[in-house]
């Protein structure tokens, strides 16, 4: 690496490569040193997005956050994994919100991508009320009988008043978080 800014350097005039931007591994931080050594006005240090990807991994590792996640989760799960559920979810989104008024799908995470997690929370959250009108159509969700343990959590879980306000809670905690990675990813 160190032979590649050097020749860079030659073309573009010493001292025009600044910094080095890796990942954070353990190899790369032995690679910074010995760049560092060879090139003393060189500047090396970790992605930071994946530094705050690696934030938001572990605070939704902690309980209270990971539970609401959970929560969110096992209601966006239920809903999405039934396309007919889901058809009248759509549905009493567009009655609440409007056809041409953008509306918040809700969001299953992406393993990569931490800040989808917070995603999630907030689609639930945002969609409460929607939720909830699905939730008390007990002609359709009678057709949900095979799946009787979720669906009786899912009504525990939105009929829980404590939820909204952890759920909230969370977001306040993770959305400075969030905003620095949406900045750095564009």
């Amino acid at each position: 690496m160190a032979t590649v800014i050097e020749e860079v350097e030659r073309v573009a005039g010493k001292g025009s490569v600044c910094a080095v931007v890796t990942y954070n591994v353990s190899n790369m931080r032995k690679s910074w040193e010995l760049l560092e050594e060879r090139l003393p006005t060189l500047t090396c240090n970790g992605c930071s997005a994946h530094t705050l990807n690696l934030l938001l991994k572990d605070m939704f590792g902690i309980g209270f956050i990971g539970d609401v996640l959970a929560k969110a989760l096992a209601i966006t799960n239920f809903v999405c994994k039934r396309p007919e559920l889901l058809y009248h979810y759509r549905a009493k989104q567009r009655q609440r919100f409007g056809s041409r008024q953008r509306r918040r799908t809700l969001m299953i995470p992406v393993s990569t991508r931490w800040y989808s997690k917070t995603n999630c929370i907030s689609c639930v959250v945002v969609n409460k009320e929607v939720l909830r009108d699905v939730f008390l159509n007990a002609e359709l969700l009678s057709r949900y009988s095979n799946a009787t343990v979720k669906l009786n959590r899912a009504h525990a879980i939105l009929a829980d008043n404590t939820l909204w306000t952890e759920a909230r809670v969370v977001l306040r905690l993770v959305n400075p978080v969030t905003k620095v990675l949406g900045t750095l990813s564009k």
